[in-house]
């Protein structure tokens, strides 16, 4: 073999590519010029072959041809990021000198042919992000290999005990497969892991602490989203040198461990979704270098220690009760999220906590949170979300909330909020998201609202707005979602209005068409005349829509998206625009919300009705 053999197999692979949009191959890899000045080919200066193939993130699409195996002196093989498809050809496994491997971020498929154990040499092996099925094979004959990832693909039954026999690896990631079974044993025999995750397949078992306690150098442990069952071990806190430990999303139970404060290198920690229970152990707060602290959805209680060092801190859905304190404030200066929902808080929001003034999320929903909003958070000027929905907040709108220029999402939904909506004559561009919805305002709705352009979700029900919708109302072209329902608007929708979900009074506009995003549109439960507009068979993206109670009439739309409605939710809808009696109404909606996926909605919506016809026959019997 020599290096025209090289620029066959290369130029056989070129063959294989359907389609290169930089037409970089095409441009470059040709017999006029010398293979190894070709983009992505290096040759070694020892034997003048080509050594190394580079050709990642060139959004090239095709498949690995048979011949590429004669590239027998090739050390690193990168196709990173790419579009190729289908099996890898056995004739890879001649290529005996190969060390680095990286096909990841691809679509190949099938499986995984036993042509890596015939590579002794191979050090980088990363196949993530593929479509490959069934289990991997002779894996235990690399004795060299130092990374494997296999993370993100179709792999399904147990990992291999014979995957302890790569004593050299440091980094085995198997995230997002499909594996079961237990972790072996044979895991704790790779003494050099650094990086060990199998984050997110279906492993179950005891908690296999045990396994790591060899790994002295183990620096990130990623179980996440599996079945491991019973108690955080104490041994944990021989595990010295961690950094990471993401456990969230198992079956353990039990305390938190007071050994985890001797991790004194750990820099994130997320416990969520969980069983735990017992106190959070203030510890753990004093390891210096924690900036990511998360315990949501366990059974922990206790109180916060008055410092902290964290970036993120999340405490959601524990059973925490008491008061908000003032030496919240004391926390952390560089505190950047905290999330408290439903944690049976209760007491005033602290004026104090306008101290940590570099929060960008505070998150304290579902609570038993008095008052109103302190007006020292307008000294939080980085702040991007807040949400203190389903509280006890009331009083008026808290105004200094439009001090906040950088916020992105506001939600103080599900409160007893009350009297106008303000307006302001510096509008906070950056809004996206905006529930105001089950309050007790009664103002009309501010002019610069329609002013967001880029507004994605605008939700204002259940409250008791009065006024028209003005012709302004149209500027909202980005919205995927607004809800005006259940308020007090009067008047005709205007013409220019580009989408919503609960009008108020009038015809369903022909301009709602244009509104391509438009995913959810529910104009029921109104007093909408006229018929449905054929423009809205342009809504590509619509999978739900209801227009039941109220008084159209005319042709229903056959083309767009109402072609996937079935024949049975369209004969509804029609017998639904000729005909105002409740049956008819209720039979559109449920057989709409039945054919579109939203079952349980369908099913709720059976039972309410069948509810409110046995409540009425016992009425009538009475």
């Amino acid at each position: 073999m020599s290096l025209a053999t090289d620029q066959t197999a290369l130029l056989s692979l070129k063959q294989h590519i359907i389609s290169d949009p930089s037409h970089t191959l095409a441009a470059n890899w040709t017999n006029s010029s010398s293979v190894c000045s070709w983009i992505g080919v290096s040759c070694s200066l020892r034997h003048h072959r080509v050594a190394a193939l580079n050709l990642s993130y060139m959004n090239l699409s095709g498949s690995i041809p048979p011949q590429l195996g004669q590239l027998s002196f090739l050390a690193s093989l990168d196709l990173t990021s790419n579009l190729f498809s289908g099996a890898l050809p056995h004739e890879l496994s001649f290529l005996h000198r190969l060390k680095f491997t990286s096909l990841q971020l691809n679509n190949f498929t099938g499986e995984i042919p036993p042509i890596f154990g015939h590579l002794p040499e191979l050090e980088y092996l990363n196949l993530r992000n593929n479509s490959f099925v069934a289990k991997w094979r002779d894996s235990d004959k690399c004795s060299e290999l130092q990374l494997l990832s296999l993370s993100y693909n179709s792999f399904t039954g147990q990992i291999p005990a014979e995957i302890g026999y790569l004593t050299s690896l440091h980094t085995l990631f198997l995230g997002g497969n499909y594996l079961n079974g237990t972790l072996p044993a044979e895991i704790g025999n790779l003494h050099n892991m650094v990086f060990f995750g199998v984050e997110n397949n279906q492993i179950g078992g005891s908690f296999p602490f045990s396994i790591f306690m060899n790994m002295s150098s183990l620096q990130e442990l990623t179980l996440w989203r599996n079945k491991f069952t019973g108690n955080l071990s104490k041994d944990v806190g021989n595990l010295t040198m961690l950094t990471k430990l993401s456990i969230s999303h198992n079956y353990i139970t039990g305390i938190i461990p007071t050994e985890m404060e001797q991790l004194y290198q750990l820099d994130r920690s997320t416990l969520d979704e969980n069983y735990l229970i017992g106190s959070i152990p203030h510890a753990l707060f004093n390891i210096s270098t924690l900036q990511v602290l998360s315990f949501s959805g366990n059974a922990l209680s206790g109180v916060l220690p008055p410092n902290l060092s964290l970036n993120r801190l999340a405490l959601g859905n524990n059973p925490l009760y008491g008061v908000v304190p003032p030496s919240i404030g004391n926390l952390s200066s560089s505190l950047q999220q905290f999330y408290a929902g439903g944690c049976k808080l209760n007491g005033t929001i602290p004026a104090q906590i306008a101290n940590l003034t570099s929060l960008a999320i505070l998150s304290f929903p579902d609570n038993e949170l008095p008052g109103n909003v302190p007006l020292s958070i307008k000294h939080l000027r980085g702040l991007q979300g807040l949400d203190l929905s389903a509280n006890m907040l009331q009083g008026p709108f808290p105004y200094v909330v439009c001090d906040l220029y950088n916020l992105v999402h506001i939600n103080i939904s599900r409160n007893q909020f009350s009297g106008s909506i303000p307006k302001r004559q510096q509008v906070q561009t950056f809004l996206r998201v905006v529930f105001l919805n089950a309050n007790m305002f009664d103002s009309s709705i501010p002019s610069n609202l329609w002013g967001l352009e880029d507004l994605l979700n605008l939700d204002l029900s259940s409250n008791s707005l009065t006024g028209f919708l003005p012709q302004e109302t149209s500027n909202l072209g980005a919205s995927i979602s607004i809800d005006l329902s259940m308020n007090q608007l009067s008047g005709s929708i205007p013409d220019t209005i580009g989408k919503l979900q609960n009008l108020a009074k009038g015809s369903i506009p022909v301009s709602m068409g244009s509104m391509i995003s438009l995913v959810t549109l529910d104009l029921s439960r109104n007093n909408l005349s006229g018929s449905i507009p054929k423009s809205l068979e342009e809504l590509q993206y619509l999978n739900y829509f209801n227009v039941s109670f109220n008084s159209l009439s005319g042709e229903i739309p056959s083309g767009g998206s109402f072609r996937n409605f079935t024949m049975d939710s369209l004969r509804a809808m029609r017998h639904c625009v000729e005909s105002r009696d409740s049956m008819s109404q209720f039979a559109l909606q449920f057989l709409i919300m039945y054919q579109r996926g939203r079952r349980w909605s369908a099913l709720y919506l059976l039972l309410s009705e069948l509810w409110l016809s046995f409540q009425l026959c016992l009425w009538l019997l009475s």
